[in-house]
């Protein structure tokens, strides 16, 4: 086997670096606030954490969905040329809970990534400092799974 001098014996075929975890994680935050917080593997539980501030954003939208389908809409009967149609119609209420849907997505979304750089710059020091939240919740350490 010869090598060429120009390659150094040890080369090896090119690997790609590894993943920064913070992306990942605020990535999925922002899109499903805090869920990101479960990709983050420190020793620490966060699942129950995450999945509680989940269920509270995804129980909120929806009764924030049934209010607008409930008393933000009306619907009248309509005719023209002969044809009868039925046409729904926003009223003022509906408009103002579409307002505050788009505003407690877009906080919680916000907040979801904040949070959970802050929680990935504690586990990981390297990538920065935390920015809003510079203590730690306590939360439980993960128990060793038996058996």
């Amino acid at each position: 086997m010869t090598l060429d001098p120009r390659e150094s014996p040890s080369a090896a075929p090119w690997v790609p670096p590894p993943t920064n975890p913070w992306f990942p994680t605020a990535a999925v935050s922002g899109l499903l606030p805090p869920l990101g917080l479960l990709l983050i593997r420190d020793g620490r539980d966060r699942r129950s954490f995450a999945l509680t501030l989940f269920a509270a954003f995804g129980v909120g939208m929806l009764l924030l969905w049934a209010l607008y389908a409930l008393l933000g809409t009306s619907s009248e009967v309509q005719t023209y040329a002969g044809l009868t149609y039925r046409v729904s119609l926003e009223n003022a209420f509906g408009f103002i809970v579409r307002v505050v849907r788009f505003i407690i997505w877009l906080s919680s979304a916000l907040f979801g990534v904040v949070y959970t750089h802050d929680e990935t710059v504690r586990a990981f020091p390297h990538l920065g400092e935390p920015l809003f939240f510079p203590n730690a919740l306590d939360l439980p350490p993960k128990w060793p799974r038996i058996g």
